[in-house]
């Protein structure tokens, strides 16, 4: 029997189209990294459909979820199957709503945008580094 009962399924690697319909249909998605992940992705995909991301803060975790709102964000691995119940309660409107607030393509190139401007700003102002013609 598998590990997480006879109800669970391996479907092997998931092309775009499958990852969106398993996202879609899910209660929520238990990302229980306990290193310091440096990005969301992952995070902010399930979002996008909708749906809740259980997960452990560490890393990018806090910066991505919204506990309460998102998902949630848990300290110990012992409090995840409570945050799971909890999750299926969540609104998946509101998850992607926030999801395409935060992260949505328009969006994100602006804040990029902005940083690569404030940047330039800086270093106009101070000057052009040592060594650099033109």
């Amino acid at each position: 029997m598998p590990l997480l009962g006879r109800a669970a399924r391996y479907v092997g690697e998931a092309d775009a189209a499958l990852k969106r319909d398993l996202l879609s249909r899910a209660r929520c998605l238990v990302f229980p990294v306990q290193w310091e992940e440096p990005s969301g992705m992952v995070m902010i995909e399930a979002m996008a459909c909708g749906t809740p991301v259980v997960a452990l803060s560490s890393g990018a975790v806090p910066e991505v979820v919204l506990d309460g709102v998102t998902g949630r964000v848990r300290h110990d691995v012992g409090q995840l199957p409570i945050a799971v119940e909890e999750a299926g309660r969540l609104e998946p409107a509101a998850v992607r709503a926030y999801a395409l607030q935060r992260f949505d393509l328009p969006v994100m190139i602006e804040a990029h945008e902005r940083v690569y401007q404030q940047v330039f700003a800086r270093i106009h102002h101070q000057g052009r580094p040592a060594g650099r013609e033109g």
